[in-house]
């Protein structure tokens, strides 16, 4: 089996506190044409207080066209940034994320995706 790599690392901009799902754009993935990905991400949060937190893993995402439904699997390698990630029906990858007090200096989300 061999992988496909979607273009290079892509950074997003994290925001503060959101107990409502936020979109990751242009990070949906369709379950009919790729039923299995990996993605590495890490994670940096940092703010004036000061105040940071750093996180470093991976998740799987598995399509089940049974159900129509994507499953995640997440390992985390290391740190705690108080971030979760969840997928819609439609393949449209999102994250809440918990309050770090002070002002924000850096909320930075680095992923690389393969397509299996």
């Amino acid at each position: 089996m061999s992988f496909q790599t979607l273009n290079r690392p892509v950074t997003y901009t994290l925001l503060n506190n959101q107990a409502t799902p936020v979109i990751l754009n242009n990070l949906v993935i369709d379950g009919t044409q790729n039923g299995l990905y990996i993605i590495d991400y890490s994670i940096i949060r940092s703010t004036t207080t000061p105040s940071e937190v750093i996180e470093k893993g991976y998740f799987i995402g598995r399509y089940n066209p049974n159900f129509s439904v994507w499953n995640l699997f997440q390992t985390v390698i290391a740190g705690n940034a108080g971030i979760t990630f969840s997928q819609t029906f439609s393949g449209q990858l999102q994250y809440t994320s918990s309050n770090i007090a002070g002002t924000p200096v850096l909320n930075s989300l680095r992923v690389s995706i393969k397509l299996l």
